[in-house]
């Protein structure tokens, strides 16, 4: 049985490698190796995963399944009528099993407030892409980031709540 709850400092180590995971199975594909490597040791810092779990203005959840942290979801709440998605990741040799969804529908409960819950895709996350359109998120921009001299488009999407 799959269980959603906040995340804990001592859960920070598993998280980390879930993510390290994760990001090398949807972006090996699509980024140079150096940038997953970059981008995960800065974004994916033990204090900074842990001050994201302490912050009351982030929902920072996990999915276990029989003690195994298999999956996690981070939404950052606004001052305005928007929250941001920032990551929904399941391990890899776990997907496709409503995980994702479980945790996604769990987050939108505590985002009552809002009007929107907006993602930022990757363009060639296809993965992704086809997640968000199934669970009503509907794309309302692109923007594009230069992260360690490589240019990132992204796809907006945005789900109404």
């Amino acid at each position: 049985m799959i269980i959603i709850r906040k995340v804990v400092k001592k859960d920070i180590p598993t998280v980390k490698q879930l993510l390290l995971e994760t990001w090398i199975d949807t972006y090996r594909l699509i980024l140079p190796e150096y940038v997953i490597s970059k981008l995960t040791s800065v974004w994916h810092d033990p204090k900074r995963l842990e001050a994201e779990a302490n912050n009351e203005n982030i929902i920072f959840q996990v999915a276990v399944d029989n003690g195994e942290i298999i999956g996690l979801i981070t939404i950052t709440k606004s001052d305005g009528d928007t929250a941001d998605l920032l990551r929904l990741y399941v391990h890899p040799d776990r997907q496709r099993r409503g995980i994702g969804k479980i945790l996604l529908e769990q987050s939108l409960a505590e985002l009552r407030q809002y009007k929107k819950l907006r993602v930022e895709v990757e363009e060639d996350n296809e993965k992704g892409k086809g997640f968000y359109n199934k669970h009503g998120f509907k794309e309302v921009g692109k923007k594009v980031e230069n992260l360690e001299n490589v240019e990132i488009k992204t796809i907006i999407m945005e789900k109404e709540l």
